[in-house]
């Protein structure tokens, strides 16, 4: 959803200093609009019983922005004293009013809300009319599936996308059924938006489309399954996850084995052992990292062979990660590289035999000497 007024500075929700309370309070008045309007600001979450009564008389302020800042103010102090103002501003001449408005009676959160915003559904503004939209799923009420459930078949796929993340917020089968279909939508931003508002589900059917999402044809929306349903506590999410790793889309390659070497589970050595030997670079170097995290010896076969790998990057995290196997063919693959063309993984190399504690025995006149250990 677009909102029209300026976001509010980062620090607006943090309780302000008595001083400055009191200072803002009294610069509600002040002739200049941006300090009036910088004084709105400040009391968004000022503890005094005077800033709800002064916030709520800047909603007449002569000035636009002043106004639109204590409409945004007041929705997000999240008091229901301020519902009869904002009521009568959702019903203001002017569309920038209307539309922060509306956004403020969504974020309070009062059903008592529900029948201005059934009334407003059709305003002219088509900014105040996704607002709307996204303020009614915020109330969670069924009563307002038939606007939410047509706005879903809508002709412009923003007002459709704020219809879905809307009925994503209520419990309904009818509300299921179209995000299900949603996720079936020709457009591959709706397709995403109700994957990840269905991944929020613990549905049986939201699931199944989920797994099927998983192989869609449009990148971003077949990464946002994975990640969903990589999530999950059983096979079925797992195993969607290994396969992408087979995708043939390199990114999609890459991204999957980052985020199996996040889950360190022994059902996916195999998939990093077997991408050591992809064409893709990067793919190669997320399998060597993966590697790294087992701390298995059978993982050494693969760090053994991307050792002689093309990318020095490569060879070096491989270096690195066998400095933990004490095993016969590691020592020997690294007394080899002390003489790599890459100074960088010489270094590996060293300090992966010192760590294996052999490195004292060895001749290695191409490598600076070490500095003394502090006493």
């Amino acid at each position: 959803m677009v909102e029209i007024v300026r976001p509010l500075p980062a620090d607006a929700s943090q309780e302000p200093a008595r001083e400055t309370r009191q200072s803002a309070l009294n610069q509600l008045t002040h002739a200049d609009p941006e300090t009036r309007r910088a004084a709105v600001i400040t009391l968004e979450s000022a503890d005094d019983p005077q800033a709800l009564p002064a916030l709520l008389k800047a909603v007449d302020d002569p000035v636009t922005r002043v106004r639109q800042a204590a409409i945004t103010v007041l929705g997000r102090r999240h008091d229901a004293r301020a519902l009869p103002v904002l009521l009568k501003a959702a019903k203001d001449q002017d569309p920038l009013i209307r539309q922060p408005a509306i956004v403020a009676l969504g974020r309070l959160e009062d059903a008592r809300a529900l029948p201005a915003l059934l009334e407003t559904v059709d305003d002219p503004d088509a900014y105040v009319r996704l607002s709307v939209i996204t303020a009614l799923g915020r109330l969670r009420d069924r009563k307002a599936l038939p606007v939410l459930l047509k706005a879903a078949d809508h002709q412009e796929v923003q007002m459709r996308r704020a219809a879905i993340q809307a009925l994503g917020r209520i419990d309904d089968p009818q509300a299921l059924s179209a995000l299900l279909k949603a996720a079936e939508d020709p457009n591959p931003g709706m397709r995403y938006t109700a994957i990840e508002v269905l991944s929020r589900s613990g549905d049986p059917q939201a699931r199944q489309a989920l797994l099927k999402a998983a192989e869609d044809q449009d990148f971003n929306v077949s990464w946002i399954a994975r990640m969903k349903v990589q999530n999950w506590r059983d096979d079925p999410g797992f195993e969607a996850l290994l396969k992408s790793a087979e995708d043939p889309n390199p990114k999609v390659r890459e991204y999957t084995l980052t985020t199996l070497g996040r889950s360190s589970n022994p059902q996916a050595l195999p998939v990093f052992l077997k991408a050591v030997n992809d064409p893709d670079q990067m793919v190669r170097l997320r399998a060597v990292e993966g590697l790294n995290r087992f701390r298995d010896p059978q993982v050494v076969p693969g760090l053994l062979k991307a050792v002689d790998d093309s990318d020095p990057m490569i060879r070096g995290v491989a270096v690195a990660a066998l400095g933990q196997f004490n095993d016969p063919q590691v020592i020997l693959a690294l007394q080899r590289l002390l003489k790599d063309p890459h100074p960088g993984v010489q270094n590996a190399a060293r300090a992966a035999l010192d760590q294996l504690g052999v490195m004292d025995t060895l001749d290695t006149p191409l490598l600076k000497p070490r500095p003394p250990k502090n006493p």
